[in-house]
């Protein structure tokens, strides 16, 4: 490593952030740097305290947090170096490890990417140096792809570790036909057919191979199967984020091919949006055929059933049920709510009734008159619970019939207050018999439908129907909510009433039709004549009218013509320029210091970049790039 201190020399000026020669004793203490190393470069978090800093030698590179440990600089081409963006950490990445070598700074930004650049040169030079080196880095660079790809798999498309790792391959030519591979799968999973083609012009302009940029031609022979095989694994539910731009893309369509078509609809269930699941179902389920409509179907089912998995995991260890889960139902069409109940979780019924408006439940269109009261709250909590004033609280809570009788007798509440204030004792006493006459109905009310729910539970015991009963042995016996969820991982069956599919283990026998897996690979099956592939109803039909039809969009766009005459009559300046402290920085110094300043210049920004003023790429990444690094600022400076 002799030629080091050299190399350094050479590129010292390039970085005013980083230390050279600081060889202190307090540094070699800290870091337990032998006396025969020099050390080189120091890369100080902090201009008065330099005793969490990243530190090169001539032998080793040592972490600010001095509990990895060194990289010696004979095996730096194991690594790769990188920052997702900047100010962020600067990560050091092997084959076998991982380590983060300078933390993410918001004050001091420059010298993380001092650092990085310095250690990329390093890395050159070494190479340049020691030519052996250079097939070490090919291996390293082959590793990070294979973590690269792993990724891919797991996030749905590439994240900022993900991109970077491989823009790094692809800067060092290295593995050129596995980069373009990944960068066209990337794309395609991206649903954009323009980006794609323009890559693979792009690819032509290059000269790469004709074989290579024939291949990629054709992406649904190399990547449909799996993307779908990544995006209908109901297992990995935090995908879903990253595939808003995929759903987006194909919902803006006029017209879908069959496998554009099987993709959508995996997103949809991915987004919760059901009604453009059916209506894709209802246009194209016939091409698609039987075994996709049920593979597509049995995803929704196992999707919803893994959500509220974690609804009962938090349930029964007391943890509160957050907002974004109110809305989820599993498979059955069970809510939280009736999780809680199931569960005989008191503290956690009383928090959800809390949270949202139960009273607005529908139940699934698949159910009867009959079996739509099974799914009651208060039917559930009838056949549960002995307490009358919790069965009290859940029948004023969830119940329509309840509204009208509360809603006077919070009235007779205020003629009373306002008459004994008056001093009208007549009328306070005349209010307040009629107040004891409304209470006294509710509570007979109650008392008369906990009366018939649990009636109507002895009657279904009896003569029900097995879809009844197995709804009540579910409600009855927790153990058996707990089976559906996670004795049905491996082998379930997928059973259909009518337009509703759900999941159930493979011993429970309805006679429905069905699908059996079993390791996930179909098994069995039974499919009624009577059950068409998929039948849009005329209340969806309406629904779907009502949101997405001509009407809506015409609606869409005089709000837009006015949104852009308003914006006009303002005067807004699009000419603004902002002096900023960083490069790539959206925002002045001020503005990283000020948040009045900082929401003054935000606003600016978002007027000149918004999308709806100039509808182009630039603009609309500009605009993500404002939003995310305004996000920041107010991170740090709060």
């Amino acid at each position: 490593m002799s030629n080091l201190t050299d190399i350094f020399k050479e590129n010292k000026k390039t970085y005013s952030h980083l230390l050279f020669g600081e060889d202190r004793q307090d540094l070699r203490d800290l870091y337990h740097i032998p006396k025969n190393e020099s050390i080189l470069v120091v890369a100080p978090l902090d201009e008065k305290n330099m005793l969490s800093s990243a530190i090169v030698t001539d032998r080793y590179i040592y972490s600010y947090d001095r509990i990895e440990e060194p990289i010696p600089l004979s095996k730096i081409c194991e690594f790769v170096f990188l920052q997702e963006k900047m100010g962020s950490a600067v990560v050091a990445v092997g084959q076998k490890r991982e380590m983060i070598l300078y933390p993410k700074q918001v004050r001091r930004r420059q010298a993380g990417e001092e650092l990085l650049q310095l250690l990329r040169v390093l890395q050159t030079n070494m190479i340049l140096l020691t030519p052996s080196l250079k097939r070490q880095y090919e291996k390293t660079i082959a590793s990070v792809l294979v973590q690269v790809r792993k990724s891919l798999h797991e996030t749905g498309i590439l994240n900022e570790k993900a991109e970077c790792l491989l823009s790094i391959a692809e800067d060092a030519k290295i593995c050129e036909t596995e980069t373009y591979f990944l960068r066209a799968e990337n794309l395609y999973r991206m649903c954009d057919t323009l980006k794609y083609e323009r890559f693979i012009e792009s690819l032509q302009e290059l000269h790469v191979r004709f074989e290579i940029v024939d291949q990629l031609k054709h992406p649904e022979e190399l990547f449909f199967d799996s993307f779908v095989r990544d995006i209908s694994n109901p297992y990995l539910i935090y995908i879903t984020q990253n595939l808003i731009g995929a759903y987006t893309a194909l919902r803006a369509k006029q017209q879908l091919q069959e496998k554009e078509a099987m993709i959508l609809s995996y997103l949809c269930v991915r987004m919760d949006d059901e009604l453009y699941l059916h209506k894709i179902l209802n246009d194209y389920s016939r091409k698609m055929g039987e075994k996709s409509v049920w593979e597509i179907m049995c995803f929704a089912a196992k999707f919803a059933n893994e959500r509220m998995s974690s609804v009962y995991n938090r349930i029964i260890s007391e943890e509160e049920v957050t907002l974004s889960e109110l809305s989820w139902v599993d498979s059955l069409s069970l809510t939280p709510l009736h999780y809680a109940l199931m569960l005989r979780n008191t503290k956690a019924v009383e928090q959800i009734l809390e949270m949202k408006d139960w009273s607005t439940y529908h139940v699934p269109d698949s159910v009867d008159r009959e079996q739509a009261m099974l799914y009651d709250f208060n039917f559930v909590a009838s056949i549960l619970y002995e307490n009358p004033s919790f069965l009290r609280r859940i029948f004023l809570k969830t119940s329509n019939i309840s509204k009208p009788i509360v809603k006077a007798i919070n009235q007779l509440e205020q003629k009373i207050y306002i008459n004994e204030k008056l001093g009208n004792d007549s009328a306070v006493s005349e209010y307040k018999m009629a107040k004891a006459d409304l209470e006294k109905e509710l509570s007979k009310l109650i008392s008369e439908t906990i009366q018939s729910n649990r009636v109507r539970a002895m009657r279904i015991y009896e003569s029900g129907d097995d879809f009844s009963k197995y709804l009540m042995q579910v409600y009855e016996n927790s153990d058996s909510l707990f089976h559906i969820l996670t004795g049905t991982i491996s082998e379930w069956r997928l059973y259909r009433k009518e337009q509703h599919f759900f999941v159930t283990n493979i011993e429970q026998r309805f006679n429905l039709s069905y699908y059996e897996w079993k390791q996930g690979v179909i098994s069995s099956k039974r499919v009624k004549l009577e059950d068409v592939l998929f039948q849009w109803t005329d209340r969806e039909a309406a629904q779907f009218e009502a949101l997405y039809g001509r009407k809506k969009q015409e609606e869409k766009q005089d709000k837009k013509r006015q949104y852009h005459r308003y914006t006009y009559q303002e005067d807004i300046r699009f000419d603004v320029t902002v002096e900023t402290p960083f490069e790539g920085s959206w925002f002045s110094a001020r503005a990283h210091e000020d948040l009045a300043e900082l929401k003054k210049e935000y606003r600016m920004l978002v007027k000149k970049y918004h999308p709806d003023n100039a509808m182009s790429d630039a603009n609309s990444t500009a605009f993500q790039k404002i939003m995310a690094e305004h996000a920041e600022i107010i991170a740090m400076l709060k």
